[in-house]
């Protein structure tokens, strides 16, 4: 009995190796007809052919694993460049940034996405924000991720709490809201902001109280026509200063940088009507960049060492002038200037005004119904 169990056993192991053999012979051809463009089960040809192929026989082999680069139909795109906005290039195809569900890692920014939509309670879809055009917020909100879902925003001011409590940091979420033309993110603690450096459709950015360290990356924002920075403990470059001067298109100017020695990165700028230069580390001697700029109707430069305002004796739109913390002596420049009258505010406090010699200039300023402020009486 055992003698009979032997052959049999040896059967069964050599019909095992036949079957592994055959397995492996038909894998091969495949492969071959494979690599020849032939469709091993039909025989046919050139299965790369333009009009070969349907896209079910292409999601088949998608779905397979197996993946011949010459059967497939041209891919849509070969970077996100090739894709509409608000879609990416992934495998040849432009998929949807924000499909599925979004996830707003901040708290506080979900509640605030919640409340716009009407939604409760559930997830957030891409419908739902696709829409928003403004958002509004002074809560503190710190983590911007599932903001870029929200393509239609053209306004967004979050105003944080400073450096010490909630705040925004990384802006990349921000770097493709091509629509977005007004964008204030004071109070927080920004320091990069080379994402946003796409934007090139803001006209107005807000960034008091901040510590910028490179503002050349606002370089290609030609349009603005806004822009509002502080920061204190980073000096102005050379560099920065002549990409603030290359935006000419600027209105209003808040700019509270330390190390600015001139004002002559002004004098492009012909539309301005207001302007404030404030701190306390500039070297600033004289404004006479400002004579030039006649629609100018608030200035404000304080901490300088100027002296002589004559500058300022024909720009007749002047409402608002704060000249505070300066070394000025003659009011003359201000008396002899036309536009300057009722309802418009002068403050030169703390300036080295002698009273008695001014004393003229003064009545005559009051007189005209100037709201005059200075140290005298």
């Amino acid at each position: 009995m055992k003698a009979m169990k032997r052959p049999l056993k040896d059967a069964f192991v050599l019909c095992l190796a036949l079957i592994y053999l055959l397995m492996a012979s038909y894998g091969c051809h495949k492969s071959e007809d494979q690599e020849d463009g032939q469709n091993p089960d039909s025989g046919s040809t050139d299965k790369s052919d333009d009009s070969g192929g349907s896209d079910s026989d292409n999601d088949a082999d998608a779905d397979s694993g197996y993946w011949d680069p010459e059967s497939w139909n041209r891919p849509e795109c070969e970077n996100d460049d090739d894709c509409e906005h608000g879609h990416y290039c992934r495998m040849g195809k432009c998929l949807q940034k924000c499909a599925g569900s979004i996830i707003f890692k901040d708290p506080v920014l979900e509640a605030l996405v919640m409340e716009i939509t009407g939604k409760s309670s559930g997830e957030i879809k891409y419908e739902d924000v696709r829409h928003i055009t403004e958002l509004d917020s002074d809560d503190g909100i710190s983590e911007l991720d599932g903001i870029q879902c929200l393509e239609s925003l053209n306004f967004l001011r979050l105003t944080g709490h400073g450096c010490l409590s909630d705040y925004v940091r990384d802006l990349e979420p921000l770097a493709d809201l091509e629509e977005l033309d007004r964008l204030y993110l004071s109070q927080n603690c920004i320091e990069d902001i080379s994402p946003i450096a796409g934007l090139t459709g803001l006209v107005e950015l807000d960034l008091i109280q901040n510590e910028v360290n490179d503002l050349r990356y606002i370089s290609n924002m030609s349009g603005l026509k806004k822009l509002s920075i502080s920061r204190y403990d980073i000096e102005i470059e050379e560099e920065e200063l002549e990409t603030i001067a290359g935006l000419t298109r600027m209105q209003s100017l808040i700019f509270n940088v330390p190390g600015i020695s001139s004002l002559e990165f002004l004098s492009g700028m012909k539309d301005l009507t207001s302007v404030v230069i404030g701190s306390t580390q500039n070297t600033i001697s004289e404004i006479t960049p400002l004579e030039d700029l006649q629609d100018l109707s608030v200035i404000d430069i304080k901490h300088t060492e100027t002296k002589d305002l004559s500058p300022l004796q024909n720009l007749i739109n002047i409402s608002e002038l704060d000249l505070r913390w300066n070394e000025i002596r003659d009011l003359d420049p201000l008396v002899d200037n036309p536009g300057i009258g009722i309802n418009d505010f002068i403050d030169v406090t703390n300036n080295p005004v002698n009273c008695q010699d001014q004393d003229s200039n003064i009545r005559t300023l009051r007189r005209r119904g100037v709201k005059l402020l200075v140290d005298c009486y």
